[in-house]
């Protein structure tokens, strides 16, 4: 059976954390429901290859989800339709090194929000880094250096908040959390 050739036109998000499990969502043309049904779709991140799955009711993207790497930089992400024959698309993916957060200070601030929380660490990308305050409130921070970032806090009723931080805003949060205290004045 011939098909037409695959061809990668996007791929989102570009980057994710080196130890894997970003759902990456490949958009491009010569996707076959057949091959999906018969196991032939996958994506290939360099060498490494993964299984593509279709997504609901899209039929001109698959999704990926991007296995470890142990070195960051970048990577060609391609796709199969038959297990053999590998799109020449060229899109990039980009491993950054896992980040991590030391400390951050103050730990305590208003409830009405509006702290400069400065958070210290490692491997922050500027870009795409966010703020977190306990899950529900994302904030985007002030990127000084790879190693600090500020944060302004955002209006929460008084007691704990966890503070992490993500350099992508597509629900991979790889970092440390620490508490953050909001207090009535």
């Amino acid at each position: 059976e011939y098909q037409p050739s695959v061809n990668v036109t996007s791929i989102t998000p570009g980057q994710g954390p080196t130890t894997g499990g970003t759902a990456v969502t490949v958009a491009g043309t010569g996707f076959s429901s057949r091959s999906v049904w018969l196991g032939y779709t996958m994506c290939r991140f360099h060498l490494q290859t993964v299984p593509a799955t279709p997504r609901p009711s899209q039929t001109t993207e698959m999704l990926c989800v991007a296995p470890s790497q142990s070195l960051g930089g970048f990577v060609t992400l391609e796709m199969t339709m038959n297990a053999k024959d590998w799109s020449r698309s060229g899109k990039q993916y980009e491993y950054q090194k896992g980040h991590t957060v030391e400390s951050i200070t103050p730990n305590v601030g208003d409830e009405r929000g509006g702290t400069r929380i400065v958070v210290q660490g490692t491997n922050f990308v500027e870009g795409n880094i966010l703020c977190w305050f306990s899950d529900a409130h994302r904030v985007l921070p002030e990127f000084v250096s790879s190693t600090e970032i500020w944060c302004i806090s955002p209006p929460h009723p008084p007691g704990s908040v966890s503070v992490m931080v993500s350099n992508n805003d597509f629900g991979q949060v790889f970092s440390s959390t620490d508490a953050f205290a909001c207090m009535d004045e």
